[in-house]
């Protein structure tokens, strides 16, 4: 692209249309432990596959690791970077206990899972000789063992005492579950609780505030990535503008009440909601991961799908199987989350909770129609719906429509960049010597058209006649497009309205029987 001129601003306002985001650079911020390698606070671009990498930058089984771990399985090919962070040095590890009470008169196997059901679920082989102590020995040899575990454990006479390896608040929300059962054997969960105190992230992000990104990040900090892009939605003479996605295992009316707060009424945050469960055998989240191991796995995908020609078969459906900007007009609903454990029966958000939610800004999950996977649920959303569910507030309410907009505007300036460095400026014809770049209202008026005909043509845009109203939007476009030129200053302003692809959400029908009567 071309340098800093001609100075060029395309400010995305709010209209009751649908508007904003485009592909732009993975970043995921994060806890380290005291094991990685990373220095605090800095910038680490280009981070390879493999959980060696990981492990070595962020420490083993720190929310770092196991986020970048989770990125990587989904998307392998787009460049992920990433800021890692040292606990708060006042900082308190959540914890939690899986007590065993054992005399068996059977043998056989338990599952326990503490963390996420697919990577951290561990089988404990029982025999009538087994004791309450050696059950809890085997399952902290297992987990001791498991390179990808988010806690430690420690055996005392069957109960095990497990520990968050990141401190702050994130690991009160993780999961455990017992699956199975064998004769005489008994198994009590508490849950994790009392982590407190999360990592300061004053000043860590202005690392990148010359830079473009979406940042995946655990929940306690969301305020730090919402003020960050807040700031960079509209900057002049640069596209900076970003997505921070955030997951959280809460109840229905935490979750209403969490979005309904007035800090997350934002276009710029994602917020995926998972059902807490909390029973004898089951706590955590109905969908049983890790927060940010599901936030991870979302960004992750939806960066794959604005990789030109990328290979999306794995959880794209109805044949969208490569990538590129025509993606922005593809709805997210339905992407299959292939690495998870599906969603027990009963135990996600009902269909009137997901609606619930919806009307806030939050997204869901479900399993699919077959029930052999989880789904993303009906539209992602951004929390500018929680600001206002009607009206204005449709412009940025789903990432959809959001990511539409802002391919179109990069689009745009993109090409203002490329094509009109260095060139003269007439508000008369242009005539003379054709060698030399010269511009004037007619020619740039004629190159945004042929610009927005582009992105009809990648369906990031609406152009022909709408059925409905009979409008023509391509001639809507040309007729809204307005140019002024100022030789005086070098200056050409103007505006220009666009309508950005909706996507398939609902259908609606009315079914009438036909008279059964016959003549």
């Amino acid at each position: 692209m071309a340098g800093d001129f001609p100075i060029t601003n395309l400010t995305l306002g709010t209209a009751p249309q649908v508007l904003p985001a485009s592909p732009r650079i993975p970043l995921i911020f994060a806890q380290k432990t005291s094991a990685g390698s990373a220095t605090s606070g800095a910038l680490y671009t280009d981070i390879q596959n493999g959980v060696d990498v990981a492990s070595n930058l962020a420490g083993a089984g720190s929310i770092g690791q196991i986020m970048i771990d989770a990125f990587k399985r989904e998307n392998p090919k787009t460049r992920l970077d990433v800021i890692l962070v040292d606990d708060n040095g006042s900082g308190v590890a959540a914890s939690g206990t899986i007590a065993f009470t054992a005399t068996p008169t059977a043998s056989g196997s338990l599952f326990i899972t503490v963390g996420d059901a697919v990577l951290n679920t561990y089988e404990l082989a029982i025999t009538t000789s087994s004791t309450a102590t050696t059950i809890g020995a085997d399952l902290v040899t297992a987990i001791t063992a498991d390179t990808k575990s988010p806690v430690t454990a420690v055996n005392t006479t069957g109960s095990v005492a497990l520990t968050a390896k990141s401190k702050g608040t994130t690991g009160n929300r993780i999961g455990m579950k017992i699956t199975g059962s064998v004769a005489g054997v008994s198994v009590a969960l508490t849950a994790f609780a009392s982590g407190a105190t999360d990592p300061s992230t004053t000043g860590v992000l202005s690392i990148i505030d010359n830079a473009r990104y979406d940042i995946i990040a655990p929940l306690c900090f969301l305020t730090a990535v919402k003020t960050h892009f807040e700031a960079k939605f509209n900057v002049s003479n640069a596209i900076l503008d970003g997505i921070g996605f955030f997951a959280n295992t809460e109840t229905y009316a935490n979750c209403q009440t969490a979005l309904a707060a007035g800090t997350l009424a934002s276009k710029v945050i994602w917020y995926g909601c998972n059902k807490k469960v909390n029973d004898s055998d089951f706590k955590g989240g109905a969908l049983l991961t890790l927060d940010y191991m599901l936030s991870s796995a979302e960004a992750a995908m939806r960066a794959l799908r604005f990789t030109p020609n990328a290979i999306l078969n794995n959880f794209m459906q109805a044949g969208n199987d490569r990538g590129g900007a025509f993606m922005a007009g593809i709805p997210y609903q339905n992407m299959k989350f292939n690495n998870f454990a599906t969603i027990p029966t009963g135990k996600g958000f009902s269909l009137t909770e997901v609606e619930g939610l919806g009307d806030l800004g939050g997204s869901t999950f479900s399993n699919d129609i077959s029930g052999q996977y989880p789904v993303s649920n009906k539209a992602w959303l951004t929390c500018y719906k929680a600001a206002t569910p009607t009206a204005t507030g449709l412009t940025y309410a789903t990432l959809n429509k959001s990511d539409c907009s802002t391919t179109a505007r990069s689009y745009f300036f993109n090409n203002i960049k490329e094509k009109y460095a260095q060139s003269a400026l007439t508000s008369g014809s242009i005539s003379g010597n054709q060698n030399i770049k010269i511009a004037n209202a007619k020619t740039i008026r004629a190159d945004i058209n042929a610009w927005f005909q582009d992105l009809v043509d990648m369906n990031v845009l609406q152009g022909g006649i709408d059925p409905t109203t009979g409008t023509d939007l391509t001639a809507l476009f040309n007729q809204d497009l307005t140019i002024l030129v100022d030789t005086s200053t070098g200056a050409v302003s103007g505006t220009m309205q666009y309508v950005v692809m909706g996507q398939l959400d609902t259908f609606d029908f009315n079914i009438i029987p036909l008279s059964t009567a016959t003549n």
